[in-house]
């Protein structure tokens, strides 16, 4: 067996730890990391917004995946969803705790579900708004 000096070990170790990453984040492990920020998903969603509106093209919310958006009013950034829940309904929330909202956690969805990231309270898609 050929011995591997330092430079080319390291490079390897590099590789390796790189690939193991890669898989972490693929697995879910740190796809928090590799998320687009609301901005960036707003914008690839054809999301336009003015001082007066926001409107959101029906077909960005049609795969019933929440769509997390953020916007500025009044000198504050405001932090909301939309989606469009399994009754067909297309609703939008603040992305806010009504029992925690003092931890600015936020919701995440799960299935037909927005949960709580702090506290996991739960409540159905088709109940919001």
């Amino acid at each position: 067996m050929a011995k591997i000096g330092g430079k080319w070990m390291a490079i390897m170790v590099a590789v390796v730890l790189l690939a193991g990453v890669g898989s972490l984040a693929y697995s879910g492990v740190f796809s928090d990391l590799f998320k687009k920020s609301p901005a960036e998903s707003a914008k690839a969603a054809g999301v336009a917004e003015t001082a007066e509106a926001v409107k959101i093209p029906l077909k960005a919310l049609d795969s019933g995946k929440a769509l997390f958006l953020s916007m500025e009013s009044e000198g504050r950034q405001l932090y909301y969803f939309a989606l469009k829940s399994p009754d067909g309904a297309y609703r939008a929330a603040l992305d806010t705790c009504d029992v925690c909202f003092r931890t600015n956690r936020g919701y995440r969805q799960e299935g037909d579900q927005m949960v709580c990231n702090n506290c996991g309270q739960k409540f159905a898609c088709d109940k919001i708004g």
